[in-house]
């Protein structure tokens, strides 16, 4: 197969991912077959590369997304939580505030 050539997304890409770029290289442009005892490597079309590449890229993306809204969902429900425990404290130790007791409505005679 053709050996392409080093470039600054490619090496940005493996050292993100914690790969080594060669590896990250041919793993993206290359397919192993095994057939009994034997092992091919075998080059892949620059479309098949590119689309290796171009799914590699929406995994990453996806679970990336993923973890966001992960970190997002749990920062808003301990951010939620907190306030609405903040507001219960506040508002239950309020001197002017009453709260209506449950069946105790009052009657017009007194």
């Amino acid at each position: 197969y053709t050996r392409a050539r080093p470039d600054s997304a490619r090496v940005s890409a493996a050292r993100l991912l914690g790969v080594d770029e060669h590896t990250l290289s041919e793993t993206l442009s290359t397919r192993t077959i095994r057939a009994r005892e034997d092992t091919y490597v075998v080059a892949m079309e620059p479309a098949q590369a590119e689309a290796n590449r171009d799914a590699l890229a929406k995994a990453v993306y996806n679970q990336l997304f993923l973890w966001l809204v992960d970190r997002i969902n749990k920062s808003l429900s301990t951010s939620h939580g907190a306030a609405i425990r903040n507001s219960a404290n506040a508002t239950s130790k309020s001197p002017n505030r009453r709260t209506p007791t449950r069946g105790a409505a009052a009657s017009p005679g007194g």
